[in-house]
């Protein structure tokens, strides 16, 4: 990459209000090797979750930028990618020249391809619609996260093609989540609201270890396991649970979980002695466990109250609305112990795990 700083120029200084803090701004032209404009090549400040594309002329701008200094990213298909730190500077537009050196010119080099050319940007809100900033978004099972902005918006790049799990923490909330499929080069755009945390159990200390355990989990999984999230299970509305997974990726597995240990949003646990027939509390030696959104509009449902339902089962009394996403592990294909950690001793969800686990991330 070739970058350099060409000027700096007065920006809005005569318009911004005085209470106002001083913004700054980078724009500039993208062309390749032989200095020919490159258009629709995306230009990001990840950590101020701010992207644009280029146009016909290969020029982009970036305004209303904190002053810092921050990391640039240029991509675009075909092309080696293009970082390097620049100053922003208050009151200012910093005007720079890039050039990306197509793939065939640099061998050896990370080139990038539509499986990663992948983006996520969000909002998160309150409950009166007003943007959250500082919170910090996981992605379950890799090591990236971002936080939001003063506005509440966020950026999550390159992420490769498959299932995921956001989750959403900051103190004084409850713990947010929400489910995605990722497809080659596809960028997404999502909305969700976090609540106050009131009463809940499931505190940021906890999200913080049920984040870490997950990351641990989703990352070692075996080649069985599957995991089905919200763009599989949200054509199925309110349909039970158990008929929604046999038209997803899970169907096959599901045939040979016949006895499964169930984690409920990652560290509640729960014991099915039949995935075709009943449902119990792993703690019935202690009394019921509550199922914290178990019931969605039914209301909150101790789990020893739970009986099969006609669609067959358990995870019938589950609708697919209700849930986030799904974790599926077949036995041996959890290894990370996370899992049957979260279990005491008489409810026969061993380590290493057996039988099956199940992982129910809920809406609510």
């Amino acid at each position: 990459m070739l970058l350099a700083s060409v000027a700096s120029e007065g920006l809005w200084a005569q318009d911004a209000p005085a209470a106002a803090t001083p913004l700054g701004a980078v724009a500039g032209v993208v062309r390749d090797a032989a200095g020919a404009p490159v258009r629709e090549a995306r230009v990001a400040i990840e950590a101020l979750a701010r992207q644009v594309r280029t146009g016909a002329d290969g020029a982009f701008t970036i305004a209303g930028l904190p002053a810092g200094s921050y990391e640039i990213s240029v991509r675009r298909l075909g092309f080696v990618e293009a970082r390097a730190m620049i100053p922003i500077i208050a009151d200012s537009t910093l005007n720079i020249g890039i050039a990306l050196v197509e793939a065939p010119q640099q061998l050896g080099r990370v080139v990038v391809e539509a499986s990663v050319l992948n983006q996520v940007t969000g909002t998160v809100l309150d409950e009166r619609d007003q943007p959250v900033p500082g919170v910090v978004v996981d992605v379950l099972g890799l090591d990236m996260k971002a936080m939001t902005q003063e506005d509440g918006r966020f950026l999550l790049l390159d992420l490769r093609p498959g299932n995921y799990l956001l989750q959403f923490r900051k103190p004084g909330y409850r713990v947010g989540q929400y489910g995605l499929r990722m497809v080659a080069e596809i960028e997404r755009e999502i909305t969700t609201r976090l609540r106050p945390l009131g009463d809940s159990r499931f505190t940021p200390e906890l999200a913080e270890i049920v984040a870490r355990e997950s990351d641990h989990r989703q990352g070692m999984r075996g080649a069985l396991a599957v995991i089905v999230g919200r763009d599989q299970l949200e054509r199925w509305g309110a349909q039970p649970l158990d008929l929604a997974l046999q038209g997803t990726s899970a169907a096959v597995v599901l045939r040979d979980v016949n006895r499964a240990c169930v984690l409920l949003n990652g560290w509640e646990p729960a014991t099915v002695e039949n995935a075709g027939g009943g449902f119990m509390s792993a703690s019935t030696s202690r009394g019921p466990t509550s199922i914290p959104g178990g019931g969605g509009a039914r209301g909150r449902t101790s789990a020893s109250e739970i009986a099969p339902t006609a669609s067959g089962g358990w995870l019938g009394f589950f609708r697919a609305n209700e849930v986030e996403l799904v974790e599926i592990y077949p036995v041996g294909s959890e290894t990370s112990r996370t899992f049957c950690g979260r279990f005491p001793p008489s409810s026969g969800c061993s380590c290493p795990p057996e039988p099956s686990g199940i992982v129910l991330w809920l809406r609510n």
